[in-house]
């Protein structure tokens, strides 16, 4: 039952760090995405950087995320 439940939990926090999108401020936005990432890599540890930068510029607004995306973040 424990091995469902994990594996449940972190299709959940895939799905949370997927949908998440800045409404407040790039702050709360960036501590909740690193509540989320941290949950993830509890599960699946060998998750490289890219997929994270990737997420977290996608969930930013887009008037922040086009100059960002100008830098190439790594």
């Amino acid at each position: 039952m424990l091995a469902k439940f994990d594996k449940d939990q972190y299709q959940v926090l895939l799905r949370q760090l997927d949908s998440l999108k800045q409404t407040p401020s790039v702050m709360e936005y960036h501590a909740e995405f690193e509540k989320l990432a941290h949950g993830v890599l509890l599960y699946n540890p060998v998750i490289d950087d890219t997929f994270f930068v990737t997420r977290f510029i996608n969930g930013l607004h887009d008037d922040i995320r086009s100059p960002i995306l100008l830098h190439r973040p790594r």
